[in-house]
């Protein structure tokens, strides 16, 4: 008997519904929930795999969903495990029982995956439902319980899953719509609203700090039942995983300037006593050492002569060659170089002078545009000129326009590109890839990490005796002590101090 006969597709949904309704794509766990709100549809669905191989008679009987009046239990099709042979899976019907508070959520999917053995589809695309990958928005306190149906699906009796969040007063919101929301009550008009939303710099930051917060936040919710927040929940907070998890004394320092961005008043957080003893406290535990070994790059120098001459070299040895030189002579990070304009680029009596449009530094608090001038070398096998002019002839002939990683609104011709699609431009993260390429063969002491090229020539530079005013004014510094606390990598010169304090005559 062909029970399929009779099955019919599912009606559309005939009957418009509130503005409320979020979506669900949830992984199939053979479990039934219910939702308190009689306007939100759940939706939980495995990708059905289609096959057109010849395959056995559908194992699908009719399913009939009866229409639900206003009060009554929400039905769903809950999948069993996903099935990997050529037929579909079997669908238990079931109610939802236990409450469920959702957060908004945003669509983040751009298409569906396919396999090897047919494509899938999600078969959701009625037009009042879709079947998205969700990213949420603020958040909100769910508690959510999970009863496994009767059958020959084993799995856990029950779950529950508990995520918590603070919607306070005194605690910012992270959205972009809350954030609007909170300026918007704060008196400004949809041009300031505008403007300080548009900062690219800041929402990375948001985003960083989001699942440090968030963590915070569930901790805050469970160890004091959501009262208001208090500089002693913060310590107690970061006194917990300073002390669970071994973190180091910075990494503690910027989980406390994450929570801080929660606070709408972070000034009386910051300056309450028991916080600056904690921190006081903390900076006392650890040593900053400043006895480390001598910088030896011969390694790296032996590598490119074995390499041989520039010209010759393959494309990804002349990426890390030219990235390397670069960093090391113009003591430029990988985030520098990825934002060399190379339309402004120039080559005068030997000396290429670069134009870096907004790095890291800033001046009274605005991106700048920093210049670098990088001298040609006597041998051409170390050479950041000719590896820059030779990269340029082979790779980078042709401008490769992109927006700026921090204001979609700046444009920047990157220099270096991909291997093999020269028309796309690399990454901040390749660059890096290939400057730790020759700078991972320096030897160093077991369990350090690969040292900074950009520190690397600040030291070597410093050790042949170059003045610290130099130094730091190629380097683009503010002043000494940048260069001192976080980039000298040693503190030998080549002076002899005993001779001058104790001369002869």
């Amino acid at each position: 008997e062909d029970r399929g006969e009779h099955m019919e597709s599912l009606p559309g949904i005939e009957y418009p519904t509130s503005s409320h309704i979020r979506t669900i794509n949830d992984e199939p766990r053979g479990r039934t929930e219910q939702t308190d709100c009689s306007d939100i549809m759940v939706i939980i669905g495995p990708c059905i795999r289609e096959n057109h191989d010849p395959v056995r008679g559908t194992r699908c009987g009719p399913v009939r969903i009866e229409r639900e009046q206003e009060g009554g239990n929400l039905l769903q099709l809950v999948p069993r495990q996903d099935i990997h042979r050529a037929e579909r899976p079997r669908l238990q019907l079931g109610s939802l029982f236990q409450p469920l508070l959702l957060p908004p959520l945003e669509s983040n999917r751009t298409s569906g995956s396919e396999g090897e053995t047919g494509t899938t589809d999600d078969h959701s695309d009625h037009t009042a439902v879709e079947n998205r990958n969700m990213v949420p928005g603020p958040l909100a306190i769910v508690n959510r319980s999970a009863t496994s149906p009767a059958g020959d699906d084993s799995r856990p009796g029950s779950k529950k899953r508990k995520i918590s969040a603070l919607q306070q007063q005194d605690v910012v919101p992270n959205g972009m719509e809350d954030q609007r929301s909170t300026l918007k009550n704060q008196g400004l008009t949809d041009t300031a609203i505008g403007i300080i939303l548009s900062n690219q710099r800041s929402a990375k930051r948001r985003s960083r700090y989001y699942s440090t917060q968030q963590k915070f936040l569930e901790w805050h919710v469970s160890k004091n039942n959501g009262s208001p927040l208090q500089a002693s929940h913060i310590v107690n907070y970061l006194a917990e995983i300073f002390s669970t998890r071994k973190l180091s004394v910075n990494t503690i320092k910027s989980y406390k300037s994450a929570i801080m961005s929660l606070v709408s008043e972070p000034d009386i957080i910051e300056n309450s006593p028991c916080l600056k003893e904690f921190i006081d406290a903390l900076n006392d535990t650890e040593i900053k050492s400043f006895v480390r070994p001598s910088i030896d790059i011969s390694p790296v120098i032996n590598k490119l002569r074995d390499w041989g001459r520039t010209e010759e070299l393959e494309i990804p040895q002349l990426t890390s060659k030219a990235c390397w030189l670069l960093a090391l002579c113009g003591f430029l990070r990988a985030s520098d170089i990825h934002r060399i304009d190379d339309a402004r680029t120039t080559i005068n009596n030997g000396v290429l002078k670069l134009v870096i449009v907004a790095p890291k530094e800033k001046r009274n608090g605005k991106p700048i545009e920093r210049p670098c001038e990088i001298n040609e070398h006597s041998d051409p096998i170390l050479c950041p000129v000719l590896a820059y002019a030779v990269y340029k002839k082979k790779v980078a002939y042709e401008l490769c326009p992109t927006p700026h990683a921090n204001n979609s609104t700046i444009m920047v011709n990157m220099l270096f590109r991909h291997n093999k699609d020269y028309s796309r431009p690399l990454s901040v993260d390749s660059i890096t890839r290939h400057i730790h390429n020759l700078s991972g063969l320096i030897v160093r002491p077991p369990n350090t990490p690969i040292p900074k090229a950009r520190a690397i020539g600040a030291t070597l530079a410093a050790t042949a005796g170059i003045s610290a005013d130099k130094i730091f004014s190629h380097a683009f510094w503010s002043n000494y002590d940048m260069f001192d606390t976080y980039y000298r990598l040693n503190r030998s010169t080549q002076a002899d101090m005993t001779a001058a304090v104790l001369p002869l005559d």
